[in-house]
């Protein structure tokens, strides 16, 4: 074989390697597509079985309860300290119509590669006039460029989706208007 021969040979050979590549890659969809995305909605399966008893029930990674009066006229804070040193409920004044005793039972959880932290708040069904604010540290969650906040409807006996809260230096602030359960993950 000539040199020429083989240096014909070699393009073709890479030619035909070039185009079975292009041919495989075809089928994949190319990260600058311009298609717009889908809204995907948010499942709430991840949320389900927790604080239930039994051998397969998730078991929570930490917890802290703690309870605070809340004045009527001056507003107040809940802090939960073992979650982040900004996280807690700040309620603002004139916001309840009476001094008010508020309780949270608060948990860490790992379930289905999630991290949730679940807030269990009394009194049960309280109503605030002007909305609460609910702070959460963002430092449990992975990759927490946004949290999801969902609270947990006792008539219909299922999670619900409220609200999503871009963190920002570090914290996500939530609207809250009423008490009930609420879990937030990312």
């Amino acid at each position: 074989m000539s040199k020429n021969s083989k240096g014909l040979f070699l393009i073709g050979l890479a030619l035909a390697v070039l185009s079975l590549l292009i041919l495989s890659v075809s089928c994949i969809e190319s990260p600058f597509a311009t298609d717009e995305e889908e809204d995907t909605p948010l499942t709430t399966e991840f949320l389900e079985g927790l604080d239930e008893d039994g051998p397969d029930a998730p078991s929570p990674l930490m917890s802290q309860s703690d309870s605070s009066t809340i004045t009527a006229e001056y507003g107040g804070e809940l802090l939960l300290t073992e979650f982040g040193s900004n996280t807690g409920l700040f309620v603002p004044a004139n916001s309840l119509t009476s001094d008010c005793r508020i309780s949270v039972l608060a948990k860490l959880w790992y379930n289905q590669g999630k991290y949730i932290i679940t807030l269990d708040f009394s009194p049960d069904s309280l109503v605030f006039e002007a909305a609460a604010a609910l702070r959460v540290d963002g430092k449990h969650f992975s990759s927490a460029g946004e949290l999801n906040l969902f609270w947990y409807d006792q008539q219909l006996e299922k999670w619900a989706f409220q609200a999503t809260g871009e963190v920002q230096e570090g914290l996500a602030e939530f609207e809250l208007d009423h008490f009930s359960k609420y879990a937030i993950s990312n």
